[in-house]
């Protein structure tokens, strides 16, 4: 019954306030804890000693006061099992949420792919070690270079060059550099 009457202020404070508050939310946290202790505290307490209770009623009567209860008990384990499986879902995935929708609102998360133009006119050539000694490896693919590789070298700035394969398939869903995010631009080139 408590449950319901903070449901139904909670419900009029929503819609007067146009917004959800803390304090609320708080105590529905607080008052869902007491329910799942009390639910499990009387269900050790009445479950053996069920049929004691249904003889004081007699026959008929102890049969209603067991289906009423078992009833109660299937609401109160649904409402515990509901709560549990949200907070498991919530702790399990609000992760990827999070971040899905960070990444959303961010500026550069509207990516574009590169024009078949641009990506023709990238110059490929063999990796040179001496004239790369910092790369080791693709950033994209994580793997070392070998001097058989072809890659590209992007205009944005002479240290960022990889596999001519990663690059290419990079630039065609997203028209920046994996490193600086500086769009590839025809005059650049």
């Amino acid at each position: 019954m408590l449950n319901f009457i903070f449901s139904y202020a909670y419900y009029h404070d929503l819609k007067t306030r146009n917004r959800d508050n803390i304090k609320f939310m708080v105590v529905n946290c607080f008052l869902n804890l007491v329910h799942s202790g009390w639910l499990i505290y009387g269900n050790v307490i009445f479950w053996p000693n069920r049929l004691q209770c249904s003889d004081e009623f007699g026959q008929d009567d102890g049969k209603n006061v067991i289906m009423i209860f078992i009833v109660f008990l299937v609401l109160g384990y649904y409402t515990l099992l509901k709560c549990c499986g949200f907070g498991t879902l919530l702790i399990c995935f609000g992760p990827a949420l999070y971040r899905s929708i960070r990444r959303g609102s961010r500026p550069d998360a509207n990516w574009v792919p590169t024009s078949r133009d641009l990506l023709g006119q990238m110059k490929k050539q063999a990796f040179n070690p001496e004239e790369h000694p910092d790369g080791i490896e693709c950033i994209i693919c994580m793997e070392e270079y070998k001097e058989v590789d072809e890659v590209i070298e992007l205009p944005c700035d002479g240290r960022h060059f990889f596999h001519a394969k990663c690059i290419t398939n990079w630039l065609n869903t997203n028209n920046s550099c994996p490193l600086c995010k500086k769009p590839i631009t025809k005059e650049d080139l």
